[in-house]
């Protein structure tokens, strides 16, 4: 019976401060609707792809299983393409890729200072207070700022890149996805196909460097080897590494099969700001509650002592 005497006077408690709550939780909620406002609008351009198995990789396992030891010998895989597949998937993510990518095209006042976009002059602004866009300067010296490139930190320019992008992989379809973030939705798509295609033309020149190496090594055994099997063997794994010369040499879709463009994302994928607003509003809700209940259990264990 002291207990629901309690509890009554609880509730009796908190519906004499209703106006209070409603007050605090409402003002609290109105103030995290101004910083919601100053958030900036970001945009998701999102391209699906797969990973190219190279169907004369196939073959040419088969090839070098037959002779083993001249295949091992130049470097080349027996277990197909699948290391390829990894490599190329690692490497998308890899931040010495990506920092590379963003050196090349000069993108690096886009990836760290971008501060909001407007459709009306179509122009990225800055953080004024990190970059002088006209001086082309920046102007922060604090751990973020590398004294050797006169610029961004590699590992500060690795977090706001890991914030931008992100990649998933189906496991049962091996479709790939990469997004990217972005308050300009132009600069969001123009970087995702720049990480396609840059990667390809990178894990082309890689694959080409390895061929030309195994060729290399092939014709020194020609020179050298007197048996006739062995120079029939070397002779096949040279028309191999050939054909894959060609292929890599003609093929535009090198490591990756784009399955669908970058698209250009007209519509914001965050901040959620109605979503975020419910959700604070509840939770400030209950803090307030559980606020005047402790001041009410206070009260009460002071008028006891009392």
């Amino acid at each position: 019976m002291n207990n629901e005497i309690k509890l009554l006077d609880l509730l009796a408690y908190l519906w004499s401060r209703k106006w209070q709550i409603i007050l605090v939780s409402g003002g609290a909620a109105a103030l995290f609707v101004i910083y919601l406002l100053f958030l900036p609008n970001k945009y998701t351009s999102t391209t699906a792809f797969l990973a190219v198995n190279k169907e004369s990789e196939g073959g040419l396992a088969s090839l070098a299983s037959s002779f083993g030891g001249v295949a091992s010998l130049a470097g080349i895989n027996l277990g197909g393409g699948d290391s390829a597949v990894v490599e190329a998937e690692f490497m998308l993510t890899s931040n010495s890729f990506l920092i590379d990518v963003v050196n090349k095209y000069g993108f690096l006042p886009q990836v760290v200072a971008a501060e909001r976009y407007s459709f009306d002059t179509n122009e990225i602004s800055y953080n004024l207070d990190d970059y002088d866009p006209v001086a082309k300067k920046w102007l922060f010296d604090d751990l973020r700022y590398s004294h050797r490139t006169k610029g961004p930190s590699e590992w500060y320019i690795a977090t706001k890149l890991n914030e931008m992008i992100s990649l998933s992989k189906d496991d049962l379809t091996g479709l790939l996805k990469l997004r990217v973030e972005h308050v300009s939705p132009g600069f969001a798509q123009e970087f995702s196909v720049l990480l396609i295609s840059e990667l390809n033309e990178l894990m082309r020149k890689r694959e080409a460097e390895r061929i030309d190496n195994r060729l290399t090594f092939l014709h020194n055994q020609l020179d050298t080897s007197k048996n006739v099997e062995v120079n029939t063997a070397i002779y096949s794994l040279i028309e191999q590494q050939i054909k894959k010369k060609m292929l890599s040499d003609t093929s535009d879709d090198f490591a990756f099969r784009i399955i669908e463009k970058a698209n250009y994302p007209e519509k914001k994928s965050s901040p959620l700001r109605a979503i975020l607003l419910v959700v604070f509003s509840i939770v400030m809700f209950i803090g307030v509650l559980f606020l005047y209940m402790l001041l009410f259990a206070y009260q009460q264990h002071k008028q006891r002592e009392s």
